[in-house]
């Protein structure tokens, strides 16, 4: 922070040249984005464009950045539309702006007009092939729009195209943070997973009523789930998902531990789960009506467990669908699938479903590798 203070100082003092206040400004901000300063990383973008009010073109997309990373995507596309004003085939500008432009219809409609505008952004930044257009997240967004708008078959075409490009790892695992040498399928059984997950899930599938008994109580008279945080990722295409986090990126929600102390207590000593930096630890509530869209997670590097915990009698009006292989959750036993494949759930069942979330390592990686991987 001392050198960002430093940097900052210089970038405000009007008695310095211009390409020294620029300069010290680009390392400010370089430095607060680096520490997740975003707001802070925001102010420099601003102070560039002002600084250059006459050649602020790379500066404009800097800031469109900016606002991007603390999530106002108005404001983002509005900064993206001053630089395709200049230069509409600017192919980095293109892929930005349809980021921008989807991100603000995440609980929209499915045929929405926000869908149908990143469509051109999309297609017309990847086609330039410019540096910065190929990161496959701008494809992951791209069929992902396609696919809410009806036209999946449209997508598959884009996804079989990218991973035959070696964008993704397979038409159907599109996860943005790999790596490569692992293993890939939709369902994964307990023989697969190495004698330390094994033991994980016999603990889970013993003590599966504790586990319920202490997530139901956290329910209320209405059958509802007021401490469950609301699915945020526009994930569902229709009714009510919500989720109780215990661990996020490895580290414990002592708070909400509190209150399922049992649980908890069981789950700590797992350390391929507690220790994924890469995953979660949860219950996960579901009303009937529930549809979620195809999608991906973000990584190939872990495996999700999902622990049956209320299932519907209806059990087969609530599935799981990965790279199109459909299963069905059931009371006290564990079901484990890679969610860096396409994954849906279908909820028609007579009454919600709740299971408890489990990420853990995925086998095949070395404990070096599992220490250097960052959280995402």
């Amino acid at each position: 922070m001392d050198a960002i203070k430093k940097f900052g100082a210089i970038c405000d003092e009007e008695k310095f040249l211009v390409s020294v206040r620029n300069a010290a400004c680009e390392r400010a901000l370089e430095r607060s984005q680096f520490l997740g300063r975003n707001t802070l990383a925001f102010g420099f973008a601003q102070k560039l464009v002002t600084i250059n009010p006459h050649r602020n073109y790379e500066y404009l997309k800097k800031l469109g950045v900016a606002y991007l990373m603390l999530g106002r995507n108005e404001e983002a596309e509005a900064t993206f539309k001053r630089i395709l004003d200049i230069d509409e085939f600017d192919g980095w500008a293109n892929v930005h702006m349809g980021f921008a432009v989807k991100a603000q219809d995440r609980f929209g409609k499915p045929n929405s007009k926000k869908y149908n505008d990143c469509l051109l952004y999309f297609e017309r930044g990847v086609a330039s092939e410019e540096p910065g257009t190929e990161e496959s997240k701008y494809r992951y967004h791209w069929g992902d729009a396609l696919v809410r708008l009806g036209r999946k078959i449209e997508a598959n075409n884009m996804f079989e195209a990218a991973s035959q490009a070696g964008i993704f790892l397979s038409k159907f695992q599109r996860s943005t943070y790999n790596v490569n040498h692992l293993k890939g399928q939709p369902y994964w059984t307990p023989d697969e997973l190495g004698l330390t997950v094994q033991n994980y899930i016999r603990k889970l599938e013993i003590e599966w009523k504790t586990i319920r008994d202490e997530g139901l109580a956290l329910m209320d008279e209405n059958q509802n789930f007021p401490n469950f945080d609301k699915e945020a990722e526009g994930l569902q295409k229709q009714g009510d998902w919500r989720q109780f986090n215990l661990w996020q990126r490895g580290m414990e929600e002592e708070a909400n531990c509190k209150l399922v102390p049992k649980t908890c207590h069981m789950i700590r000593a797992m350390t391929e789960a507690t220790g994924c930096r890469r995953g979660q630890i949860k219950y996960s509530v579901m009303q009937p009506g529930t549809v979620v869209w195809p999608h991906t997670g973000p990584t190939n590097a872990r495996l999700r467990l999902h622990l049956g915990l209320v299932v519907p009698e209806d059990y087969k009006n609530v599935n799981l669908t990965v790279a199109e292989q459909t299963r069905y959750w059931q009371e006290g036993k564990v079901l484990t699938f890679d969610d860096s494949f396409e994954h849906s759930v279908l909820h028609h069942g007579e009454h919600y479903r709740l299971v408890l979330i489990m990420d853990v390592w995925h086998p095949e990686l070395t404990k070096k590798e599992k220490s250097a991987l960052t959280s995402i």
